[in-house]
């Protein structure tokens, strides 16, 4: 990435083992993995350990507006290098970096680039 370019990375880690029950993941062709017919009281870090891992990593260069206020870019095109960033994704995703749910990049104001691994959930913490 460019020196003039800031970048905020999230790294969401879980580390409880636990295969008790949740309300499914969807994942779509249309967005990222949520879980549905879930209420604010139901969202907690202790109850995250009881969600599912998902079966597939979700990998997204070029983010969809929730319509939350959040602005979007496109990895490579507003910020960031694609192809470093889209490999390193894919490692986590074949779990060589530890147990990490999500990865998030932010730059120039733009969200550019999400992704969900494990128990990682739009939705979720």
């Amino acid at each position: 990435m460019g020196s003039t370019s800031r970048c905020i990375v999230t790294i969401s880690l879980s580390v409880w083992l636990c295969t008790a029950s949740m309300p499914p993941a969807q994942a779509t062709d249309t967005g990222p993995p949520e879980i549905t017919g879930l209420d604010n009281i139901g969202v907690s870090y202790a109850a995250e350990k009881n969600l599912p891992n998902l079966s597939d990593a979700f990998i997204d260069t070029k983010p969809s507006s929730r319509q939350d206020e959040i602005a979007v870019g496109e990895l490579g095109r507003d910020g960031g290098e694609r192809t470093p960033i889209v490999s390193f994704a894919q490692e986590i995703a074949d779990g060589q970096h530890g147990e990490i749910d999500s990865l998030l990049l932010w730059a120039n104001g733009r969200l550019l680039f999400e992704s969900y691994f494990r128990r990682g959930r739009i939705n979720y913490p």
